[in-house]
């Protein structure tokens, strides 16, 4: 083993009882990356208006909020949601319900995956495997596994699984489109007034 990884994983219970387990990692990493180069883009686009130079007004903002959006989406939106009716596996776009019955075991294999009862295994952004992870033996997403397995345990024990009457559907999904749009209204606003201060 070659010591201590960084994924950390962090588990939220609402007052629904859905617990949403997330890489802290990942999540500070991402989002820190896409506040960093939108802001530089924005001091770029700021600079560039002071000096005269017009055409950062419009695009600079846009490709900011957009680089800050998919920042955001790896690293706060792929979740694995642990529900009364089912485990939601949220990989940025694309959100999988599967439901209890179909299966809920955990495995470590090029990062956690869920195991379904027939054999097909669906992977999980917010766990993936990488070469650090696989060169430590996945050592830091074994006790993650082992809590997802525990988590799911005490759902599934307090809920019979014939209550629910969820079925296995995934769904393309923007989640929460009012972050780029805030992002790129502000920066237009920052932009804007370099423009009028020039």
């Amino acid at each position: 083993m070659l010591g201590r990884t960084v994924t950390r994983a962090s588990f939220a219970e609402n007052s629904s009882k859905e617990v949403t387990v997330r890489n802290k990692t990942k999540a500070i990493g991402a989002i820190g990356l896409g506040s960093v180069a939108a802001g530089a883009l924005l001091i770029g686009a700021f600079v560039a208006v002071a000096k005269g130079n017009t055409s950062a007004v419009f695009v600079v903002p846009a490709i900011g909020g957009f680089l800050f959006y998919v920042c955001w989406l790896v690293g706060w939106r792929a979740t694995i949601r642990l529900r009364p009716e089912g485990i939601v596996i949220e990989n940025c776009i694309v959100r999988l319900m599967v439901p209890w019955r179909l299966g809920r075991q955990f495995v470590v294999s090029s990062g956690i995956k869920l195991r379904l009862l027939d054999g097909r295994m669906i992977s999980t952004w917010a766990f993936q495997g990488s070469l650090g992870a696989q060169l430590n033996g996945y050592s830091a997403f074994k006790p993650i596994r082992d809590r997802l397995q525990e988590e799911s345990d005490k759902i599934v024990f307090s809920v019979p699984v014939s209550a629910s009457t969820a079925e296995y559907r995934w769904r393309l999904q923007l989640p929460d489109l009012w972050i780029p749009f805030t992002l790129i209204g502000v920066s237009e606003a920052v932009v804007t007034l370099a423009y009028l201060l020039s």
